[in-house]
């Protein structure tokens, strides 16, 4: 079970690492004001620490990592409107 978990995490964190790398690709001349980045990372950081201190079977190093992996990818797809 736990060699389960282990490869179940390296799965997760290379196909969003791939996921990631191809969104990088796309996007060549917006900058990052455009989209939430930041604040999504801010808040992964916050939640993936919240949940690995509830949660005691997840290390707090993983799930503050795996916080801010999920936050940066939900920052990055969130598009910011403009000034009207």
């Amino acid at each position: 079970m736990k060699i389960f978990k282990i490869v179940l995490t390296a799965v997760v964190v290379l196909v969003l690492f791939v996921y990631m790398l191809k969104l990088g690709k796309n996007k060549t001349n917006e900058t990052s004001t455009k989209n939430y980045i930041s604040e999504g990372i801010g808040v992964g950081l916050a939640v993936g620490a919240a949940v690995s201190t509830t949660v005691k079977s997840v290390d707090i190093a993983v799930g503050v990592g795996l916080g801010m992996l999920f936050g940066m990818l939900i920052g990055v797809n969130i598009k910011k409107k403009g000034k009207k």
